[in-house]
């Protein structure tokens, strides 16, 4: 019957064409005699009506089938009287139920086509030469059809559900970009902006340390420029004492005091990373915004969360999250955490995050 598992059709072998050959059957008594003047005449209206409303019918889907169903029944009981083979008809009207998406519509469809079609032939005593063969081909290339497009739409939402997990997954990593290139870039141009600004004050009166302060600019860009590139791959993970390290260097370059506490507590890679990224996004902001003389730096546990606080003495009064305080927020809350940033006379950043959560994920 027609292909019923694919209503868009691709190729000549997935259009209706190729199942017009089970047309043999309604000619297969001719095979053994030669047709009657009365059966030609059938045969004449009943094939071209046959053929206009399959072809147009198999474009339908959903309930627009229905009509084009009705009428091959309609042409099975005209033609039944004349010649028994007309039942092949009715095979395609069942067969076309598979174009109903829904299930339970094609399913009662398909019922009410057996129904009717052995009803007719019990009606006018045909008996099982009638009967028999089209109960079992309606049955079974209805059930086929049906079965084969339910199968198909759950292989299409399967295969949408797919496409959008994968539209996350593409969002999500340019997200993560997003952020580690603001922290990278953020913190290192910071870095750079300050000792490029102490070189200049130092080149009249003190041209050694100038030197020093330039040479620790090269460095500061080559390793930028590694940074950048192993972000872009994903493989770039960030310690906590490296990041203190740089930390430390990127506020003594502006006359900012640290002070760091750590209870040593052992944490998961993806903790630790994004616990040292937003210490470097935090420190980047003391480093421009904050006008501080000391930043304080504590990660502590409470129970089964990690605490983390960052605290300057500088100006305070942050009326706005920018890129980089929505970054923090993203990496901290992504772990199951929450952030709290209080800026008054100075700048207090208070991160929670559970252990426990983490390990598990």
């Amino acid at each position: 019957m027609a292909n019923c598992t694919d209503t868009e059709k691709k190729s000549w072998f997935d259009s209706p064409y190729p199942w017009l050959g089970y047309l043999f059957i309604y000619f297969f008594p001719w095979v053994f005699r030669a047709p009657t003047s009365t059966e030609l005449i059938y045969t004449a209206f009943l094939i071209p009506a046959f053929l206009v409303i399959y072809l147009v019918g198999t474009r339908k889907k959903g309930a627009d089938v229905l009509p084009f169903i009705a009428s091959l029944i309609i042409l099975t009981v005209i033609g039944s009287p004349v010649m028994l083979t007309s039942n092949v008809f009715a095979v395609y009207a069942a067969a076309m139920a598979g174009y109903i998406e829904d299930r339970r519509l094609a399913i009662w469809t398909l019922v009410v086509i057996v129904v009717i079609t052995a009803g007719y032939g019990m009606f006018m005593g045909y008996g099982i030469p009638f009967i028999g063969p089209a109960v079992f081909f309606m049955s079974m290339t209805g059930g086929a059809c049906i079965a084969g497009t339910q199968f198909r739409a759950k292989n299409e939402a399967l295969k949408a559900s797919q496409e959008e997990v994968r539209a996350m997954a593409v969002q999500v990593e340019r997200e993560r970009i997003a952020r580690d290139m603001h922290d990278v870039l953020g913190h290192t141009l910071s870095l750079i902006s300050v000792k490029s600004e102490l070189a200049g004050k130092l080149v009249d009166h003190d041209p050694v340390r100038a030197k020093s302060e330039i040479e620790d600019i090269h460095s500061t860009a080559r390793k930028a420029l590694a940074d950048v590139r192993a972000t872009i791959t994903g493989m770039k993970s960030h310690t906590l004492v490296s990041e203190i390290a740089a930390a430390r260097q990127a506020l003594s370059a502006a006359d900012i005091s640290l002070n760091f506490v750590n209870e040593q507590i052992e944490l998961p890679s993806s903790l630790e990373n994004a616990v040292a990224m937003v210490i470097r996004e935090a420190v980047t902001n003391i480093v421009r915004h904050a006008g501080a003389e000391r930043c304080t730096v504590k990660i502590t546990g409470q129970g089964d969360d990690l605490l983390l606080s960052i605290e300057d003495d500088g100006c305070g009064k942050i009326k706005k999250e920018g890129n980089g305080l929505k970054g923090m927020r993203e990496r901290i809350e992504a772990l199951g955490g929450y952030l709290n940033i209080m800026s008054e006379e100075g700048t207090r950043i208070e991160a929670a995050i559970p252990l426990a959560e983490v390990r598990l994920s």
